[in-house]
């Protein structure tokens, strides 16, 4: 079996991170011998603000009031753990990002160097009235009314974009788009029938 790179996208809300737990069970179940890279920003992000330095003061007063990080931020951290922690011949499951074009175009230029040629991005679309509504019950701390309203908003400004470069793109993945507000192994069993893990 030849290791798969996919990259998950979607809404805040959408389940990226559940898809990303069944998947990696669903590629080790079907290639035992391989090894999956799972990488999801978010919990890098809440990792690094949790410190007690200058910069982690500053992330917490940007994520907390829902706003984007500067593109360097999330470059420098799916780079540095590619480094430290990638091997050859392992599935790559990447969880909510690129979230800009400015990423994804890096992104490409990371799967060139390291020879990734079956990339796959999975764009888990759901409504704003759902991501909201899925948000809302979550209930994390940085789901406030007013932070989740920025992060749909810079999903439809930063994030749409990166759906349709992608889209455009068909030469570098494949894209693909599965109905994220279906029953969350309905979702699973899109993603498998499109990566064609059955």
């Amino acid at each position: 079996m030849e290791p798969l790179t996919i990259i998950l996208l979607g809404s805040q809300g959408s389940g990226k991170g559940t898809q990303a737990k069944l998947l990696t069970d669903a590629l080790k179940a079907k290639a035992g011998d391989m090894s999956v890279f799972s990488f999801e920003s978010g919990a890098h992000f809440r990792t690094l603000m949790s410190g007690e330095n200058y910069t982690a003061e500053l992330v917490r007063k940007k994520l907390e009031k829902g706003d984007m990080l500067p593109d360097f931020f999330p470059i420098w951290m799916w780079t540095d753990a590619f480094m430290k922690n990638l091997d050859h011949g392992e599935h790559i499951i990447l969880d909510g990002f690129p979230r800009t074009v400015t990423q994804a175009k890096v992104l490409n230029d990371t799967f060139a160097f390291y020879e990734r040629t079956h990339v796959y991005v999975i764009d888990l679309e759901i409504s704003p009235a759902e991501a909201e509504k899925r948000l809302i019950a979550r209930g994390r701390a940085d789901d406030t009314p007013e932070g989740i309203q920025k992060r749909l908003a810079w999903y439809e400004t930063q994030v749409k974009p990166v759906i349709e470069f992608y889209k455009e793109h068909d030469d570098v993945c494949k894209f693909v788009q599965i109905n994220g507000e279906q029953a969350v192994e309905d979702v699973h069993r899109d993603i498998v029938k499109a990566l064609n893990l059955e």
